[in-house]
């Protein structure tokens, strides 16, 4: 009776194991919409295999002839509202009237790139800043290049939406800025801040409105105050809206236009983004895109404005012909191994054969599920867990034909292996939580091959 119930659990755990293989090696495909595809996730590949965008960016030559603020020493205070349309009294009034004297209307050409601003020292420095950007995002691969005589930056990133992210990182300068809406001078900018982030609250019918946090140094901080005083509700002795508003930008591009409702003395503001929602996505995606803002105001602003010139798709390197070759060398050196071991070690050989075969099918499954960026390391990686699986099944089987004793033939061969194996788990967990994805995929296939295989290898007590 027992040696049935052992013959029947054997035969069952081989059944799973080939049902394992089936789906990991072929997938599980369902009809929709008169369509059969497969249900299981895409592989995350990286650009190797998947193939990558070339973005080309080159320096911003525009340039523009505006009337502009300037103070005493000729430093741009900000452009004067609405130039175009203004009169010179209009001019002569917005002198008097809004800045007081304090500064002066000149009309100039405004160079997108000042000449002595373009030197090899700035060239390098966006270069730096770039980078820095593009690691904010985990597992976010890129090369990127550049011209030190021209300027001119060479992307290569991902074919995806991450991918996507890369032009308005480099062509965003990261300029914030708190300005007069009626005249149009710059009040406070972020050469003041100390730090942004998303703000989140909850409003009393459920709904989550997120805001852009700003807190500023002390300087900064003296300055809002007195930004808060000015600009409130007011009203003339008449009843007339006298509210004057400061106008937020990022980019030149309005945020929001606003009054404030008290003075503001902790130097810190909350600035509105969107709408208010109950729906969790929208919800989730504003809040992404504010963390993407805060993330390029929290570092320096690029000293220089690119623009992107050209985009080229580049094909994989590796081919269908090379996936081919491949897949017949997995399963001509897994033939060779498991006649091996069958030959050796008869029914229990031809047992670890086929969960070796499962194994790897089951990895396959899981990185789809926890997204393994599949790259050339992350294949070495691979192939370096299957042969520690294989290691680990021929040590087992040596050991139970001497002693006979499952349980104690699986703890020695787990000891014997770990053991040996110690700089490699390690590398395991150190990798794992790295940002680059040439070392993270590396860490997350050593990590998941490395806990299935124990996880596996009790299946072999059964």
């Amino acid at each position: 009776m027992e040696k049935e119930i052992k013959r029947i659990r054997i035969i069952s755990i081989l059944i799973i194991t080939l049902f394992i293989i089936v789906i990991g090696f072929f997938g599980v495909y369902a009809k929709t919409n008169g369509v059969w595809s497969n249900v299981l996730p895409e592989y995350d590949l990286g650009m190797e295999f998947g193939g990558y965008k070339e973005l080309h960016f080159k320096l911003d030559t525009t340039e523009e002839t505006k009337d502009v603020y300037v103070d005493n020493d000729g430093n741009y205070k900000g452009d004067v509202a609405n130039s175009e349309n203004n009169t010179e009294n209009d001019k002569q009034i917005a002198k008097e009237e809004s800045v007081e004297g304090k500064y002066k209307i000149e009309t100039r050409t405004i160079l997108a790139n000042d000449s002595d601003k373009i030197n090899i020292e700035n060239f390098e420095k966006t270069k730096k800043i770039i980078q820095k950007r593009l690691e904010k995002y985990d597992q976010y691969e890129y090369n990127i290049r550049q011209d030190l005589i021209t300027g001119e930056i060479v992307l290569e990133v991902p074919d995806n939406e991450v991918g996507d992210l890369a032009s308005t990182l480099i062509t965003t300068i990261g300029k914030l800025e708190f300005i007069d809406s009626e005249t149009g001078i710059i009040l406070l900018d972020n050469s003041f801040v100390t730090s942004a982030s998303p703000y989140v609250a909850t409003e009393e019918d459920g709904s989550q409105s997120v805001f852009l946090q700003v807190d500023f140094n002390e300087q900064g901080k003296k300055m809002l105050e007195e930004i808060t005083k000015e600009y409130v509700a007011t009203v003339d002795g008449e009843g007339k809206d006298t509210t004057k508003y400061v106008e937020v930008r990022f980019d030149g591009q309005a945020i929001v236009s606003t009054y404030f409702q008290e003075t503001i003395t902790s130097g810190t503001v909350h600035i509105p983004m969107g709408e208010s929602t109950t729906e969790y996505n929208e919800y989730y995606e504003l809040v992404k895109s504010v963390q993407e803002i805060a993330d390029i105001i929290n570092e320096e602003k690029l000293p220089l404005v690119y623009v992107q010139s050209d985009e080229v798709f580049i094909q994989s390197v590796v081919t269908d012909n090379i996936k081919l070759i491949f897949t017949i060398v997995y399963f001509s050196l897994t033939l060779v191994i498991s006649l091996y071991m069958i030959k050796k070690y008869k029914n229990e050989g031809l047992r670890q054969a086929i969960l070796n075969i499962g194994y790897v099918a089951l990895l396959t499954i899981v990185f789809r599920y926890v997204n393994v960026m599949i790259t050339f390391n992350s294949l070495i990686a691979l192939i370096a867990v299957i042969i520690i699986n294989y290691v680990f099944a021929i040590k087992f089987l040596s050991k139970l034909r001497k002693i006979e004793n499952r349980k104690s033939a699986l703890k020695e061969a787990l000891k014997e292996l770990y053991l040996a194996i110690i700089p490699v788990c390690i590398i395991a967990i150190i990798f794992t939580f790295m940002s680059a994805v040439v070392i993270n995929s590396v860490g997350m296939v050593l990590f998941w091959g490395l806990l299935l295989q124990v996880l596996c290898s009790l299946i072999t007590l059964l």
